[in-house]
C-alpha cells in the first residue's frame, strides 16, 4: 500500500509539473472600461482620446478595472482599489480589446477566451503577376 501511495504521489507531482493550461484572457497591462478594454500604451496615446472618452461615458463606474504587471496581482477596481473576486470576473461582459497597435480582439464573457473572428479583419492585396 505504501508503494502504491508513493507512485500515485509521484505521478500527481509529474502531472502538475508538466501539464500546461491554456488560458486566454484580456492581457495584463490593460484597463477594462465597461465592455471595452485597452492596452496601457493604446490608452495613453492622445490620438485615441475620443474613443476612450466614449467608453468612459458609456460605462458604469463599477465596471472599470485595471491589471498592471508589477503593480497589481489581478484585476483591480479603479475606484475601490480592491481585487476583483472570482464572481466579479465571471460577470465581466464580452469585451472588445485594443492592443498597443490598435488591433481588435473580442474576449468571451467572464474574461474568457478570444472569440475567433471577433476582431479586426485585415486583407492584403497581392499582385501575383
Amino acid at each position: 500500500m505504501k508503494k502504491t501511495a508513493k507512485v500515485m504521489f509521484i505521478a500527481c507531482v509529474l502531472v502538475m509539473i508538466y501539464a500546461t493550461v491554456a488560458v486566454a484572457a484580456v492581457p495584463s497591462d490593460s484597463v477594462i472600461i465597461g465592455n471595452k478594454a485597452f492596452a496601457i500604451a493604446y490608452l495613453t496615446d492622445p490620438t485615441h482620446a475620443s474613443e476612450i472618452q466614449e467608453a468612459l461615458d458609456n460605462a458604469d463606474p463599477g465596471s472599470i478595472w485595471y491589471s498592471i504587471d508589477g503593480i497589481t496581482t489581478g484585476w483591480t477596481g479603479i475606484f475601490t482599489g480592491s481585487l476583483a473576486t472570482a464572481s466579479e470576473i465571471a460577470a465581466f461582459p464580452e469585451i472588445q480589446y485594443r492592443d498597443a497597435q490598435g488591433s481588435l480582439a473580442t474576449y468571451a464573457a467572464g474574461n474568457g477566451d478570444v472569440i475567433p473572428g471577433g476582431g479586426d479583419v485585415a486583407f492584403e492585396v497581392v499582385d501575383i503577376y
